[in-house]
């Protein structure tokens, strides 16, 4: 059929196709319709992500405590613990926190001289250049941590030093 063949009772319900072809809006409608919904269809089951699976690391793989360490809830920027707020260049002297759990912690370039953290945990925290001198850190964990500047020396000054006889660094 050709356009002048086809007669419309109102030329504003027509489309004009290519080719001088006309065709009803409702008719057009429905058509981009259906082509929308297909497309739909089809796209959401093409993104349609694969069922998520679940990592398992054994105990005796040698980033099972790196993992374990980082899986727990961090310290989070400017919590103040204790005595001490833990951010940048933190100055807490002799602060005294044994048995705290400070996972997470960002102190770079903190001051925590004569501090007793002894059987707590530094565990994937960003301790770099942190003055740790004259520090009782028996049995405090450093797993996931830098080793970049820590003061762990004694100062000739000082009558202890930083106590590392049983540090737990793996």
């Amino acid at each position: 059929m050709t356009a002048s063949s086809l007669t419309f009772p109102n030329r504003r319900s027509a489309i004009r196709l290519r080719e001088g072809k006309l065709m009803h809006k409702r008719t057009f409608h429905v058509a981009l319709v259906a082509t929308l919904a297909v497309t739909a269809v089809l796209a959401g089951s093409a993104q349609a992500a694969p069922p998520r699976k679940q990592l398992s690391v054994a105990p005796t793989n040698p980033y099972w405590t790196l993992l374990n360490a980082q899986s727990h809830k961090a310290l989070r920027f400017g919590a103040r613990v204790g005595t001490c707020t833990f951010i940048p260049r933190a100055s807490c002297v002799a602060l005294q926190l044994p048995g705290q759990n400070l996972r997470g912690a960002f102190i770079p370039f903190g001051n925590l001289p004569a501090a007793n953290l002894a059987g707590g945990s530094l565990a994937a925290s960003t301790i770099t250049h942190v003055n740790f001198r004259a520090a009782n850190l028996n049995k405090l964990s450093f797993v996931g941590t830098g080793a970049g500047g820590r003061q762990l020396r004694r100062r000739p000054d000082a009558e202890h030093g930083a106590d590392l006889r049983r540090l737990h660094q793996c």
